[in-house]
């Protein structure tokens, strides 16, 4: 298809591949993070409810609020999912802190809610600047970044958290050296996926302003 030799293509990817993917990882190790902490399993339950809550919520927020920035501030919605990213990256530099006192509940509701807002704001994405047609497999294409992502960081996290266990010569890792670098890794992951999202942002500038203008005119004549 011509839409995946496209750049457009790959850097929708890429930026997805960070924040989407890293999101995934997140939730794939959270209970080993809780447990590294000495939470107790009920709390390890709490922890990633509220990521799946906040999940939900980032689903609704995600799509309505980049539908009213685009509309009425004016603002393309790669640019609106730029500031996810961004948003994404500190979500993970919280988690990275999750030592100290309430921290891991905070990245939780965080990356959560950055988590669901992807989800929502790509499909809108690719259905504007690749159209309708072949919108299903491109999508689909397009959200394996998600996979792979969660398959690059898992392999990281599982690696550097194994490797500190092994220092610790215990039968498992405690206290936050176990994760401290995964997440600090992943946040510097989601700031490259910041930088891409911008280029996307800033190759699709005029092709959104044309849509926005074609909407203005729509809404005058009804």
């Amino acid at each position: 298809m011509q839409a995946i030799r496209s750049a457009n293509f790959w850097l929708l990817f890429i930026s997805l591949t960070c924040s989407f993917g890293s999101g995934l990882a997140l939730i794939n190790n959270l209970a080993q993070v809780s447990e590294s902490l000495g939470y107790l399993s009920s709390e390890t339950s709490t922890f990633i409810s509220l990521w799946g809550i906040w999940n939900s919520l980032g689903r609704f927020l995600g799509g309505s609020l980049s539908d009213y920035t685009q509309r009425v501030k004016g603002w393309p919605r790669p640019f609106f999912m730029t500031i996810t990213v961004c948003i994404f990256s500190i979500g993970h530099g919280v988690m990275a802190a999750s030592g100290f006192p309430g921290m891991l509940h905070v990245g939780s509701i965080i990356t959560g809610l950055c988590t669901g807002s992807q989800m929502s704001i790509a499909p809108a994405i690719i259905s504007e600047i690749f159209g309708l047609v072949d919108m299903g497999t491109i999508y689909n294409s397009i959200m394996l970044a998600g996979s792979l992502g969660s398959y690059i960081f898992s392999i990281i996290f599982g690696y550097l958290y194994d490797k500190e266990q092994s220092r610790q010569l215990g039968n498992a890792c405690v206290g936050s050296r176990c994760f401290i670098l995964s997440f600090l890794i992943m946040a510097a992951a989601n700031l490259i996926g910041s930088v891409v999202s911008m280029i996307l942002h800033l190759r699709t500038k005029r092709f959104y302003q044309r849509i926005m203008v074609r909407n203005l005119r729509h809404c005058v004549k009804t």
